[in-house]
């Protein structure tokens, strides 16, 4: 297990961002430090996973990292949990398109994908194909200091479905 002192984490870690461009990395700046929630799935009704998020500025304050621990809820055996898994998700703002390129990786799972990340109408968005080539979006939003909504959504028959849900409260204030 890697401590604050190893020469990696410190490579990568930053306290701050990057001057260049910093009212727009606050889209996603706001949300450094460490979140909890639970994300249920709509296609099902019934399953629940427990998420835990660290996000860090990282590469000189160039970047945003988050790490994704999720567990299955108590009532779930994780042996058969298809949805369990750590992942990590790589944010860097372009100022020539005004938008967030967002790299996911999941290596349990085998899932790793390019998203557009952007504000639009008090959320922020991120568009993105998966391994099916079908379009699917990441909303965030009713964004406060303290909580914010999560929402996966794929376009089905030209409409916008909710495939899942959740709501995550900061735990580092």
């Amino acid at each position: 297990m890697c401590d604050i002192d190893n020469s990696m984490i410190k490579a990568l870690y930053s306290p701050i961002a990057s001057q260049p461009h910093l009212a727009a990395k606050h889209l996603y700046g706001q949300f450094i430090g460490s979140w909890q929630g639970k994300i249920r799935s709509e296609t099902d009704g019934s399953s629940s996973l427990n998420i835990t998020i660290d996000i860090a500025w990282v590469l000189e304050g160039q970047a945003i990292q988050d790490v994704w621990l999720v567990t299955p809820t108590i009532n779930e055996d994780s042996s058969t949990n298809s949805h369990s898994y750590k992942a990590t998700t790589l944010r860097s703002y372009n100022p020539e398109t005004e938008q967030w390129h967002v790299q996911w990786c999941d290596p349990l799972n085998n899932d790793t994908h390019t998203r557009i990340g952007y504000a639009a109408n008090n959320e922020v968005i991120e568009d993105f194909y998966d391994k099916e080539h079908l379009a699917n979006q990441i909303c965030l939003s009713e964004i406060t200091p303290r909580t914010f909504h999560w929402r996966h959504q794929q376009l089905i028959h030209q409409q916008w479905q909710t495939i899942a849900y959740g709501i995550f409260q900061r735990t580092d204030e």
